[in-house]
């Protein structure tokens, strides 16, 4: 579910059950009325639930946020530390003091400021404080960290200076008292210790879930795409709360040799992406294409419908290269033939996802990742809203860039370069005027 050709840690997105899956496409999409279209940003209430939608962006040209591109500190070109050698990263944590924590294949590799290789906190494993991957990683009050694996069934936290405080194993038998939960679907434990998981949900299936299955009999000819329900659940596994739906990577069954094959990665696959921050802990969740992020509390609450009018755009000429040539390169396995055969029979969607990923600060406030992820992207782009929803324009970086985590003056991501290494900056941010 988090995959996606950017960093693993960009989970790399939640809507209604109204929403249509067939189109792709709600009213806000196409600009719609839902208020004074005239108006940057439309704000009412809807049972309860605070409905955000902006129409323009507030910040007045050259006035919004900007970053430096001369990193405080980058780490992953620096040839002479074998530390700071990695194919990929996991997570990414910045402490109060500058110094970095980089999690990747159940190590977490700790740097000083400078860029400095200091010690590794954990190391890959089986015993006391060892991961083999990680689900998540969160700073906690007073620098201390609470690492999960991938599964969410083992947790540790440690001390600011890197030593076990304590470790926990998830209780399967307590868990499963509260529903029968789906493996690898939405699984990740918050900053509360709260966790999401999935069940499924015969109530939704009319909006295009598709029953989850490892035999090609079962794959339909077309759009493929499971979706199940989305729950949160108490750290003290006593109530799970349904949050919505949530859907994995899209796909598409083709038919080769005489049968209907799952071709998983449909060009532009959407998929949803869910993250977790603020304080108190918040959930923003989308489920893509469409631009609609929901804003849920640990216990069940929707507080907030953000919406976009003007999010979505077709494809480029260029963007469409970009994904056959990924599809050719990820094939190799099919035999020759197989891979053109499979594309010939896949439309291209008639637009892109809207989100690619979500980063949440302290105090609410969102970047929305939608472009920086494809190969001849050479700008990143993203929506920055305040704290309230409220859409105030976007921010732009050279290159391939997935923001981690931002604060009020920097920025905590990881680049992409030319020849294909994961840089890991520390970028300045410089915040401009935020309305007009």
């Amino acid at each position: 579910m988090r995959r996606l050709p950017v960093p693993a840690f960009l989970p790399a997105l939640l809507v209604a059950a109204t929403l249509s899956f067939t189109s792709g496409c709600t009213a806000a999409d196409h600009g719609a009325d839902q208020g004074t279209a005239s108006d940057a940003v439309v704000v009412r209430d809807s049972a309860g639930v605070e409905m955000v939608t902006s129409h323009r962006a507030q910040w007045a040209d050259g006035r919004g946020w900007q970053v430096d591109t001369s990193p405080i500190t980058r780490l992953g070109d620096n040839e002479d530390d074998a530390m700071q050698h990695w194919e990929d990263v996991d997570h990414l944590i910045r402490r109060d003091d500058g110094s970095l924590l980089v999690a990747l294949r159940g190590e977490i590799r700790w740097f000083s400021a400078d860029g400095r290789y200091r010690a590794s906190i954990t190391r890959s494993g089986k015993g006391p404080g060892e991961f083999r991957s990680f689900g998540s990683l969160y700073r906690m009050p007073g620098d201390s960290l609470r690492a999960t694996d991938d599964l969410g069934s083992k947790t540790a936290v440690f001390a600011p200076d890197g030593s076990l405080v304590r470790e926990s194993t998830l209780d399967e038998t307590q868990l499963r008292t509260l529903g029968n939960w789906i493996d690898h679907c939405g699984e990740q434990v918050l900053p509360d210790g709260s966790r999401l998981a999935c069940q499924e949900d015969p109530s939704i299936a009319g909006l295009g879930s598709v029953r989850r299955s490892d035999s090609h009999a079962d794959v339909p000819a077309g759009p493929y795409r499971p979706i199940h329900r989305l729950y949160v659940i108490s750290p003290s596994f006593d109530r799970a709360w349904p949050l919505g739906v949530s859907a994995e990577a899209e796909g598409y069954g083709v038919t080769l040799d005489g049968r209907t094959e799952l071709y998983r990665l449909w060009p532009y696959h959407a998929q949803s992406v869910t993250v977790a921050g603020g304080n108190p802990v918040r959930i923003a969740h989308a489920i893509n294409p469409a631009y609609r992020i929901e804003i849920w509390t640990t216990d069940g609450r929707l507080t907030r419908v953000i919406e976009r009018t003007t999010g979505r755009r077709p494809p480029t000429k260029q963007e469409i290269v970009d994904v056959i040539k990924a599809k050719r390169a990820s094939s190799g396995m099919w035999r020759a033939g197989l891979v053109e055969a499979a594309l010939e029979q896949i439309p291209t969607p008639d637009s892109l996802p809207a989100l690619i990923s979500i980063a949440m600060n302290d105090v609410g406030e969102l970047m929305v990742m939608r472009e920086g992820h494809l190969p001849s992207h050479t700008m990143s782009v993203y929506d920055v809203f305040d704290p309230k929803g409220q859409w105030l324009g976007e921010l732009r970086i050279p290159g391939r860039v997935g923001v981690a985590s931002f604060g009020e003056d920097y920025l905590l991501a990881v680049r992409q370069n030319e020849d294909g290494m994961m840089l890991v900056e520390v970028l300045p941010l410089r915040r401009g005027q935020s309305e007009r």
